[in-house]
């Protein structure tokens, strides 16, 4: 692990920050390593510890499990009983349950449609795809606020949007108010290509989300990517 001495450093804390940003930024080569991590030392016997993964090696439940067992390494070591510390299991050697044949049936139609199609990732098309550009994503937040977060629970829980839990009751509210808004804006892109109804325009919506793919307990216990 590649070690980096910021101690002498006039604002420490301020390049690390910096340096991570600029850091992260950096294009992965697919051919080799997939993770970047490095230790910072700082004044005052403080380190830190910079982990940047693609996403093709990790998901949210593994940056949750490798943080939680890192420390406990951590901690072990500091007692003296990392060498009774659990043996992590192989990513290779996870078993997954197996697809049902709707399933591969379904998969196999959408890998069909891709091949005729043209697949954009991250809306960057194939050129720039190939050029040296820079990882950096920008996301949007929108603050709801704590009044209409309750209401939009209390309707995904009260509403034809209920669900087996209440994430997902919510996430169904969620996706039902985004489609409204696409619907409204194909709408309009409708009428100015000579489209006349809405529901041509709605004809044509569709999301596609991931899944955690982690149905068993030993799945939501192992590190790797398993979103589907």
């Amino acid at each position: 692990v590649e070690v980096l001495d910021f101690r002498e450093n006039e604002n420490p804390e301020t390049a690390v920050s910096l340096g991570a940003e600029q850091r992260a930024q950096q294009m992965f080569d697919l051919s080799s390593c997939l993770f970047d991590a490095v230790l910072i030392r700082l004044p005052a016997g403080q380190t830190v510890w910079y982990l940047c993964q693609h996403h093709l090696i990790t998901d949210i439940a593994t940056v949750r499990l490798l943080f939680a067992t890192v420390g406990e390494f951590y901690q072990r070591a500091i007692e003296n009983t990392l060498a009774d510390a659990p043996i992590l299991p192989a990513y290779t050697v996870t078993r997954l349950p197996m697809p049902s044949e709707a399933a591969i049936d379904y998969w196999r139609q959408v890998g069909e449609k891709c091949e005729e199609q043209s697949v954009t990732l991250y809306h960057r098309s194939e050129t720039q795809l190939s050029e040296k550009i820079s990882a950096k994503t920008r996301r949007v937040f929108c603050e709801l606020g704590t009044e209409r977060t309750a209401a939009l629970k209390a309707l995904a829980m009260d509403s034809e949007a209920a669900a087996l839990t209440p994430a997902l009751s919510l996430f169904n509210v969620v996706a039902a108010i985004l489609f409204a808004y696409l619907l409204r804006v194909g709408a309009r892109m409708g009428k100015q290509m000579g489209e006349s109804s809405i529901e041509a325009a709605g004809k044509r919506l569709a999301i596609a989300t991931p899944a955690h793919g982690r149905p068993t307990r030993a799945l939501k216990e192992s590190l790797g990517v398993f979103v589907e």
